[in-house]
């Protein structure tokens, strides 16, 4: 029965990939390869409550256009999620600014 349930543990934590979503203001611009702010955001309840403050694009670019926003659920996130059973359930945010 354990090794049942440590091989359906290892299956289900192989076959997961990571969500990533993207929102480019223009696709031909070419953007700086880092990003000018990266945060983990706190969700609960796998994903269904949120936390925390909200990310203002405005006060992280200080006046400049917004280039690229993307949610990133990593494996670090999943790991979270997995270790504290859905409960705690972060996301990070990573935002490029034009230069």
């Amino acid at each position: 029965m354990k090794l049942r349930f440590l091989c359906l543990a290892i299956l289900s934590l192989l076959s997961v990939g990571c969500s990533h979503v993207v929102f480019v203001r223009d696709p031909q611009h070419r953007i700086s390869a880092e990003p000018v702010y990266e945060s983990s955001r706190p969700f609960f309840f796998l994903g269904l409550l949120r936390a925390g403050e909200d990310v203002y694009l405005d006060k992280i670019c200080l006046g400049r256009d917004v280039d690229q926003v993307s949610t990133i659920y990593t494996g670090k996130d999943f790991m979270s999620t997995v270790l504290t059973l859905g409960i705690y359930s972060p996301r990070s945010v990573r935002v490029w600014c034009s230069i």
